[in-house]
């Protein structure tokens, strides 16, 4: 799976394109401050289409976190955690930030997360 690393100042960022751009680890001065990806993982067949998922990081939730149905006419399933989580997404750094986009396909819509690092801060976007 490919992995995008990026470092600003004192912050290191690793984003996962092809997992929902999942932010995979974010450290602050070689402190871990997110959850780390469990070392063993094994899904349990009765749970939902979310719960066969390592759970670890951050991953953005778009439009919904419950998987529900989407009141149009005709209304169309949205899954667990939303559809974004799902996609393969666009990543790059730039000076100061990390942007990340991704095109939905239950949705018209284009999603941007831009995480704007400065010495002591975080600024999501």
């Amino acid at each position: 799976m490919e992995r995008q690393r990026a470092q600003f100042g004192p912050w290191e960022v690793e984003c996962l394109p092809d997992d929902g751009a999942r932010v995979s680890v974010l450290r602050f001065e070689g402190l871990d401050l997110l959850t780390s990806r469990p070392e063993a993982f094994v899904p349990r067949p009765d749970r939902g289409r979310f719960e066969t998922r390592e759970a670890y990081g951050y991953d953005d939730c778009f439009p919904t976190v419950d998987a529900c149905r989407y009141p149009v006419d005709p209304p169309f399933d949205i899954p667990d955690h939303g559809e974004l989580l799902w996609l393969p997404w666009q990543v790059r750094a730039e000076s100061d930030r990390l942007v990340c986009s991704v095109a939905g396909e239950l949705l018209p819509v284009t999603f941007t997360r831009t995480m704007v690092f400065s010495p002591c801060r975080i600024e999501w976007r």
